[in-house]
């Protein structure tokens, strides 16, 4: 089982953390366990295998992790690699000699060469969320997205697009649903138990699950108490 952990900046502590997750993950699946964590920022840059320190003695096995610092890395080592999600890390990385516009230009300019061979919207959505540029870098952009050879980069920015508003535009209606199924199940409550106690209308209007909240408009019919419902 491979267990990754993202952070914004390399710290202490998250070290003891990442050993508690994995003796969780063992304990839990019974399998081995690949620890690996992904530092935004600071740490050692790029991959790298780490010890967990203990006090048992030399006779003691070692538990090793992977470390991969991001920030300290050349953009462009990562940009000539295979794997794609090396592209879409570079914009996260020293972008060496290149400005932040053509670094940007680059990494999305690799993307698009993948040409449908799989969906590309999460390697973009990387890049689009941790290089965003200045008004000045966005008109230079701009002048690099005109040109020629960039045309997949623009057709691919634009299917980007759709499908972030879709996205947007799922999330608002199952919101909606979600705020409307609420309503309903706090009306059925009421109806079957008389007034709510302040703690079980609360409870309810902190679920966010639409799933969740059928599930219990269901128990209604069945339970005879609040406490029935889990909702005491």
């Amino acid at each position: 089982m491979i267990h990754v952990e993202v952070e914004a900046r390399a710290s202490p502590e998250m070290e003891k953390r990442l050993w508690r997750y994995r003796n969780q993950i063992l304990a839990r699946y019974d399998t081995p366990v690949l620890t690996s964590v992904i530092n935004l920022k600071r740490g050692r840059p790029g991959v790298c295998l780490k010890s967990w320190e203990n006090d048992l003695g030399p006779s003691f096995p070692e538990h090793r992790y992977v470390s991969f610092g991001v920030a300290g890395c050349l953009a462009a080592e990562y940009l000539a690699c295979p794997e794609p999600l090396g592209w879409a890390l570079a914009a996260l990385m020293d972008p060496g000699p290149l400005s932040r516009p053509e670094l940007k230009m680059a990494c999305l300019r690799r993307i698009a060469g993948l040409r449908g061979r799989f969906d590309s919207y999460l390697l973009v959505n990387c890049v689009e969320n941790y290089l965003q540029l200045t008004d000045e870098d966005a008109v230079e952009l701009e002048a690099l997205s005109a040109r020629k050879e960039n045309r997949e980069v623009q057709a691919m920015a634009l299917t980007w697009s759709e499908k972030l508003e879709a996205k947007g535009e799922a999330r608002g209606e199952a919101k909606g649903e979600a705020k409307g199924a609420r309503e309903i199940l706090l009306l059925q409550l009421a109806e079957r138990f008389g007034p709510l106690p302040e703690g079980a209308r609360r409870q309810v209007e902190e679920i966010s699950s639409l799933q969740r909240l059928t599930q219990l408009a269901k128990r209604i019919l069945t339970a005879d108490s609040l406490e029935e419902m889990g909702l005491a």
